[in-house]
Order: C-alpha cells, then sequence, then structure tokens
C-alpha cells in the first residue's frame, strides 16, 4: 500500500471522540500520512501499540482534545501540526483522482485468499487482497507474502506458473480470475 508521510515530529498527546462510540480513546500522535486509499491516518501510540485512525477531511466527526482544547481534524492539522490546508487537501485530491483514473474495478478478498505460488522454485505461501482492472484493461493483483508480511502488486501477466490453494487444487490464475469476475458480474 502506498503511504505518504504528511507529519511527523514530537509525540503530541491526545484525547479522541469517536463518532458513535461512547469512550473516549487516548494515547500520543505519533504521524499523519496519506495512504492509497485517499484517507488521512494518524498514527496514535496506545500503550504498546499503535492505532491507525482514518480522516477524510470533508466528512470526518471525530472530536480532539488536546491541552483541554477541542479541534476538529482542520484544526488540528493546521493549529497542531502546523499544516497548511489548502497544500495537503490538494495533494489528497489529486491522489484520489488518480485512484478514479486509474482503476476500473477492484475486486477486494475479505478475508485475503490464501494461495502458493512458485517463486524462484520455491513455494511461497500468499494472500491474495485486491484484484485491479485498470482503465487500459491491463489487471494486477495485490498480494501479501506470508512468510514476509510484505505486499505488493503484481501484473498477472507476469505470473506465469497455476497457483495453488491450500486443499491442493491448481488453476491457472486468469482463468480463476476471469471465473471470479463472470460470478460477480465485473465483466
Amino acid at each position: 500500500m502506498n503511504l505518504f508521510l504528511i507529519s511527523e515530529g514530537d509525540a503530541i498527546f491526545a484525547n479522541f471522540k469517536l463518532p458513535g462510540d461512547n469512550k473516549n480513546f487516548s494515547g500520543y500522535i505519533k504521524q499523519l500520512c496519506l495512504k492509497e486509499d485517499g484517507n488521512f491516518y494518524l498514527s496514535v501510540a496506545n500503550g504498546h501499540k499503535i492505532e491507525q485512525i482514518a480522516f477524510n477531511e470533508l466528512t470526518s466527526s471525530i472530536k480532539i482534545t488536546i491541552n483541554a482544547t477541542y479541534n476538529n481534524f482542520k484544526s488540528l492539522c493546521k493549529d497542531v501540526l502546523k499544516l497548511e490546508l489548502n497544500k495537503i487537501f490538494k495533494f489528497a485530491d489529486h491522489v484520489r483522482k488518480q485512484l478514479s483514473l486509474n482503476e476500473k474495478y477492484i475486486f477486494t478478498f475479505d478475508p485475503p485468499t490464501k494461495v502458493f505460488l512458485t517463486v524462484n522454485n520455491n513455494k511461497e505461501l500468499f494472500e491474495i487482497e485486491k484484484y485491479y482492472i485498470f482503465q487500459n484493461n491491463d489487471k494486477a493483483i495485490q498480494m501479501k507474502s506470508v512468510s514476509k508480511q510484505k505486499s505488493a502488486l503484481a501484473p498477472i501477466e507476469n505470473i506465469k506458473a497455476k497457483i495453488e490453494f491450500e486443499n491442493g487444487e491448481k488453476i491457472d490464475i486468469k482463468k480463476w480470475l476471469e471465473y471470479l469476475c463472470v460470478m460477480t458480474d465485473i465483466n
């Protein structure tokens, strides 16, 4: 997943009031990123784990309290993180526009489908997360290596070996994806 770092600096302690949730969430704001889905994400350290809180600047109703001052997402960016709103929101619009221009269809595997692929003569387990059909009709899958925990976008044309499911069944990936598209009426 593409990640664009917008702000990172000293940790800032904050309380968050999430919509529809009666409990407050607190932690240290570590960084603000823009992900390829077009949303902003705050990385918030909460104890020994880091939570990701998603924000869309147009629709977010998350309330943030820092030093007894209430902030919304825009005031957090402008007043606390000292960011130029027009620049970061224009950049977010650009990322969203690129997404809408590039992808014609996205098929999301929820939960991801686990398959074996032969890579460099080794059988490796992958989780197929998404199947993309782009405007130019190129096709790719986003998959994550289970052992390395790294994601990659792989063009379908580059996958020559058959995929193997955990039950031992083998199939050509192009045929399998075409079958899924027919079953879900994507084509």
